[in-house]
This record gives C-alpha cells, structure tokens and sequence, in this order.
C-alpha cells in the first residue's frame, strides 16, 4: 500500500468541521442563519454550561421538507445557491451547505422539523454524522435543533474551550448581534434555565438597541443615516462625551450580516482619533448596505471575514460619514485672537516677575559650547532613583492643573494627581474589604438604572460581591436595578454614571471568561471615577495631603493600572541638558 491514502470519510468530516464549528457560539451562529433563512419570525435558544452541554434553537421558519431532511446533513447541500455564479450575488445569511454536516460531526443532534402543508413532522437523531434514529413526530411548524455533549469525540478539541462564562457571553454577544440586525423578528434566550434575553418584535433600531442596552445608552447615541456613493451606512455611534471603556459595544453588519471586520473597525477609530485618550472606545452600530456584487463574504467558512472590491471607498465613506455627525453634534468653537501684554504661565505657584525685559538680564557673551572639565576631573553619575522622603521634598506647586511640581534635593519631581489619588483610594478600599468595614453612604432619593439582559443576568449572581464593595442594589422590573446606597468614595461623584460604568466592566469580564478578578477589577475602577481628575486646580495643602498619603501606600511608583505616577528629572539631567557639566 501507498503512503497516500485518502482519509475516511468520518476524519473528513471531523477536519472540515473544525474550520466552521470552533466554540459553541459558532454552533449557535450557524442555526440561527438557518432560521433566518428560512424566514421564521420568532427564534428562541437554551444553551447549557456555554453551550458545552446544550446548544438549542427554535424558530416557526419554513421547516424541512421530510424526504430532504438527511440530504440536509450531507456535506454541501443547501437551498441557497445553484451554482457558481451565485456566490458573486449572495443574498441570504448561509451558502455553503457545511452547517448541519458540521454540527454533526462535533456533536450529538436531534433534529425536529414540520412544514406548515404537512400533517406531521419528522424526528432524527445524528450521532459521528450518521442518523440513529428517524420517526415521525407530533411537531407545530418550524424547526428545532438540539446540539448536546460539543466536542464528545474529539476530546483536544474540548480542552481549548473557555470557561462556561466566557462561551456563554460570546453567545450572548451573537444573539444580541441577530437581535440588532433584525429587530422585526423576536429573539429569546435562556441560560442555564434563566431569560438573559427577551427582545419582542419591533419596527425600528432604535427600539431594538433601547429593548437590549437601555435607555441610558440610547440617549448617548447620534444617529447616522448617509448615502454614499454607491452604498448607504445607518445606525449609531457614540457622542465624544460618552465613550467607553472595551469595544464590547462595537457590532458591525454588511448588508444584515455581522461581521467582524478589521476594515470597518479602524475606520471608526479614525474617525474618533482626536476625542477618544487611551482605553476609550466609541459605541458604534453600524449598518452597511453594499451591491452583493461589490463584497466577497466567501473569505473563511465561519463566514466572519469579509472583502471589499473597493476598500478604500468603504473606508473614506465611514470616516466622512461619522466626523460629519459628530462635528454637527459638537461644531467647533470660534476663537478670537486678541492682542496680550503679558503671557499667562500654565505653571501655579509664587508669582513669577516677568515685568523687566529678558534680555537686560542676560550676560552680553553668551556662549552654548560646553565647558571643558579639568583633566583628571570626572563627570558626577547620574543619581539613583528613588521616592521623596517625608520632610525630605517642598512642593513647588502645580503645572496645567493636572501635575503637582515638588523638588528635592536630587532633583525636580512631577506627579500626576488623578493616578496618584486612584493609588491612594484603591488601598484605602481595598484594607477596608480585607477588614469588612467598607464605609458607605446611603441614598436620599434610590437610584434606578437600565441594564441590558446580560448584565441583569449577572447582577442576580453578583449581588452579594456588589455588597461586599459598599453597594445595596436589587433588580427592579425586568430591565432595570434599584440602588439604595453606595461606597463613600464614591459619594462626591457622578455616582450614576460610576455605577452604569461597574456594571459595564461585570459585562465586559464575564465576555472575556475573567469574573475571578470580579473584585480586583471593580476597586480599580471605583479607585480611578473617584480620584481627582486632570485640569481640576488643587490648594496646596491638597497637594501637600495627597503626597503624604501617596508616600504611604504600598506602591507608590505605579496607579492600580499599571500607569505610572511619579516623574523624576535629577539635577544631573537638568544640569546636563543646560550644559553646565
């Protein structure tokens, strides 16, 4: 026998599998295309421990013709195109006919299925891709598929899955994507037994993302609808006042079709460049309608990645598209250039005399040649690093407002105030947990706040940890939470948005599987919304008592972040730089 053999079929299946069904969210992503296709109008899916143990999904489509119902498992078959000239002009969600012959190969399936002028369904169960079982069955119409036990013969192919959290939130993420696309179908999710989504038909975005995301979230948004060319963008994006802190809020859609798009991804970026600082990211729901002539969603089976014929076009438009929204939103201030006698310094301490000319004070030679030292005379080292001592350093004053000037004797010192106190407060919090006495302070009017499904889902989980930190919170209807008291450090803050931001970043760990750093991660976002905040003027005796307390923590050097707060330039360096030496 040969070296080259061909592969059994069984290992085929199982290889070609692995490219479109990679985690149970691919699972779910396939059959609610499906449904889509088939035109059903309401859609329902009950997942497991993240869809490793159950995948389900309903909907009141076309149904399956029972004579076609095995041919639908065989690789490649599919209603949706004919022939090769249909892939340049397609217009539904699924082509590839690789769905159904996938999940089956990775997974035990149970497929139910009636038409609507059939008096009865059908029954089938797949097991390694080959039917076990196939009976009539009293069904309404439509069709329901069952995905148990992923991965259950192909054990390596199991270990790499993420926590039961993580895959649940990746699902959850994809629902919320179908939901947006589609708001005049109703879409409906249990986890575990629990609604984590309920979106009932509606006739407009606008209503989809307020049912999903809340009214807080929606009233932050512009809305976007532009012609361009020959393609039309629509949908949402975020204010420059309201941004946020992940790109969980980013969804992009070609023509109905979530993608993740690299393409569609920067050019908003660009187009936020000049308002969003370091870890801000704009909400964007957008929407990109486009000849299917003039995009290839033929690039990877998972049909995620997409191409465009005129890239450059796509990009410009969006760009173009949402500066001109937010420069309508936020148009530019005017300014009048007047004529000064004297310049106002940024820095904020003694005054400084600037009332005689600079240059009567300068020698008439001056030379910038660096002098030559004696022969036999070495050159000083620069100093070793090191924190101000208390008692040791005087506080010279504050520079642009957001930098406290201190010296010592080794040199000139500068401190960012907002990470200094982040620092400060993050400690301060964190030895009150570790003794149980979180100081709070309780509301005179009880807060409530809209969340979205996912986050409502979490809360009923993650009450007793929000108590831990100095929050008394409790659902309240079906979307929203009642808050009724909070930490104290949070009390001088816009406490609404800090705890909408909270909840946010449970939503943002659950997605990304990490909810063990649950309290790590909350102390440091209730550390950095308290803190004093950049250009905010400071008396010096602030100053004076955040250095003490900031000498005081166990890391001084770095915010809770990882930023760090202290800016040394020794009196080497200035002098070096001056060339005095």
């Amino acid at each position: 026998m040969g070296e080259i053999q061909l592969l059994p079929e069984e290992v085929v299946n199982k290889i070609a599998a692995g490219e479109i069904i990679e985690r149970p969210v691919s699972i779910v992503k396939e059959l609610i295309e499906n449904s889509l296709d088939a035109g059903s109008t309401e859609i329902r899916i009950d997942i497991e421990r993240g869809g490793k143990q159950l995948i389900r999904v309903m909907d009141n489509g076309r149904g399956i013709a029972a004579e076609e119902v095995l041919l639908a498992f065989e690789r490649h078959a599919t209603s949706k195109i004919r022939g090769s000239d249909d892939l340049h002009q397609i217009n539904t969600m699924g082509f590839r006919g690789e769905a159904l012959a996938s999940i089956a190969a990775v997974s035990q399936v149970q497929l139910k299925t009636r038409r609507v002028a059939e008096d009865a369904g059908l029954s089938v169960t797949m097991l390694n891709g080959v039917c076990q079982n196939r009976q009539p069955a009293a069904l309404p119409p439509g069709t329901t598929i069952e995905s148990r036990q992923l991965f259950f013969n192909t054990p390596a192919r199991k270990k790499f899955l993420k926590s039961d959290p993580a895959e649940a939130g990746a699902i959850v993420h994809m629902v919320e994507a179908f939901a947006m696309a589609h708001p005049e179908i109703s879409f409906l999710m249990h986890q575990d037994g629990r609604e984590v989504i309920n979106c009932p038909k509606t006739t407009t975005l606008r209503e989809r993302i307020f049912q999903i995301f809340g009214a807080e979230l929606l009233e932050s948004m512009l809305e976007l609808d532009e012609m361009l060319f020959h393609f039309r963008i629509s949908g949402f994006v975020s204010r420059t006042d309201a941004l946020k802190t992940s790109r969980n809020y980013q969804y992009f859609f070609i023509n109905r079709r979530y993608v993740k798009d690299k393409v569609l991804a920067n050019s908003v970026y660009v187009a936020y460049r000049v308002f969003a600082q370091a870890g801000q990211y704009p909400a964007a729901f957008l929407f990109l309608e486009i000849p299917p002539a003039m995009v290839d969603v033929n690039v990877h089976p998972a049909k995620y990645e997409v191409r465009f014929l005129q890239q450059g076009l796509v990009q410009k438009g969006i760009i173009d598209s949402i500066q001109k929204k937010l420069n309508e939103a936020r148009p530019l201030p005017s300014f009048q250039i007047q004529a000064t006698s004297g310049y106002l310094p940024r820095y904020s301490g003694p005054e400084l005399n600037l009332s005689q000319p600079l240059t009567e004070s300068l020698p008439q030679d001056l030379s910038f040649r660096s002098p030559i030292p004696p022969a036999g005379l070495e050159m000083p080292a620069p100093p070793q690093r090191r924190l101000p001592q208390e008692g040791e350093y005087k506080i010279i004053g504050q520079y642009d407002n957001t930098y406290i000037l201190l010296s010592d004797e080794t040199g000139l010192i500068i401190v960012d105030q907002h990470v200094a106190h982040e620092r400060v407060l993050y400690e301060q919090l964190l030895q009150q947990q570790e003794n149980h006495q979180v100081r709070t302070q309780n509301l005179l009017f009880p807060l409530v706040l809209d969340v979205n499904p996912a986050q409502m889902m979490l809360l009923e989980d993650y009450t007793d940890h929000f108590r831990d930190l100095g929050f008394d919170m409790e659902i309240f209807g079906q979307n929203a939470i009642h808050v009724r008291q909070i930490p104290e450090l949070l009390s001088d803050s816009n406490y609404s948005a800090a705890v909408q931001r909270l909840m946010n970043e449970l939503e943002r760990l659950y997605r990304d599987g990490v909810l063990e750093s649950f309290a790590e991660e909350m102390r440091k976002s209730m550390a950095c919304q308290a803190a004093v905040k950049i250009n905010m003027p400071l008396t010096r005796e602030k100053m004076e008592y955040l250095i003490q307390q900031l000498l005081k923590t166990q890391t001084p050097q770095v915010c809770p972040h990882g930023r760090p707060i202290i800016l040394r330039i020794s009196h080497y360096e200035i002098e070096k730089n001056f060339r005095r030496i």
